[in-house]
Order: C-alpha cells, then structure tokens, then sequence
C-alpha cells in the first residue's frame, strides 16, 4: 500500500524553477549566485526567452528573474551589470506579489546579507582583516576585479601573474 501524500503541492508541479513554496517557511535563503543566463520559459501563454538566475548551491533550482528582482540584486550588490553578480551572496524571501494566484511570490532583498566570512577561491583560507582593511573590503575588491573572493596575497598574485602576460 503506498503511503500518504504530504508537503505542497506545487512543488510537484513546478519543477524546473524555484517558486515561494520552495523556500524555508518565514526565513531568509541566503544562496551564491553563479550567473544568469537566457532560458526558454513555457507559459499557458506559449514560450518566451527570459533571464534565469542560477546558483552555484546544489539542490536549488534556478530563478526566473522578473524586473524587480532583477532590481533588488542590482541594488543589493551595487552594480546591474549580471557579470559582476556571479560570486555573490543573496537572500530570497516570500513576498508579496498582487499578480500571482495566491499572492506571493520569491522576493530578493535590496541589501546584501550578512555574512559570517569570506573563503578565498585560490587558497581556500578565511580571508581575514589585514593591513588596515577590513576582511569584507578585500574580498568585495578582489570580487569586482576578479570575479571571485581573494586573500590579499591571491589577489596580488593573480595582478602580478595578469601583469607579466601583458
């Protein structure tokens, strides 16, 4: 005899993209970016190409990003460009959307989380304060001209290393 169905509904019926019913009830998801790419949505109105945040956690599928939300991560990571986005930390929420059929819909924050520390992508190391600069201001440096977070001695690595092919 099989067993007793549970949990909503509309996760089974909404697979391919992350909707309000796949967050955690009441919290903040906190997720890292790995880019945005165009995707063929399908609708009951047909299809249509839009932009589809996807993130480097596994286990969490991809984001339809509608204008707003595009808004809010622009805000919250202080640049539109969608290139400078990858790496980066947002948190997703449950919020309201009067256009939905039950009114909520996934919402992204306007600032960027807290974060409890940096990992440097070459080194693997907690990238910490150092020489007066704050842990965060190193990582976000290395992050707009990277691409990625950097320890102090990554980044001048990777200038150095960029330095000497030019």
């Amino acid at each position: 005899m099989s067993e007793w169905l549970s949990g909503d509904f509309r996760k089974d019926l909404n697979k391919e993209y992350l909707g309000h019913w796949d967050l955690p009830d009441g919290e903040d998801l906190v997720l890292t970016i790995e880019g945005v790419k165009m995707g063929t949505i399908r609708s009951q109105r047909g299809t249509d190409q839009k932009p589809v945040l996807h993130f480097k956690e596994s286990g969490w599928k991809p984001l339809i990003l509608n204008v707003t939300n595009q808004k809010s991560i622009s805000k919250a990571l202080g640049t539109p460009k969608r290139e400078l986005w990858r790496g980066r930390k947002i948190s997703l929420y449950e919020g309201q959307e009067p256009k939905s059929d039950d009114g909520l819909a996934v919402r992204i924050r306007d600032y960027p989380p807290k974060v409890e520390s940096y990992i440097c992508e070459d080194c693997g190391q907690v990238i910490t304060d150092r020489d007066g600069h704050r842990a965060a201001a190193i990582a976000n440096r290395a992050l707009t001209r990277f691409g990625v977070y950097l320890c102090m001695d990554c980044a001048k690595s990777r200038k150095e290393a960029a330095e000497s092919e030019a």
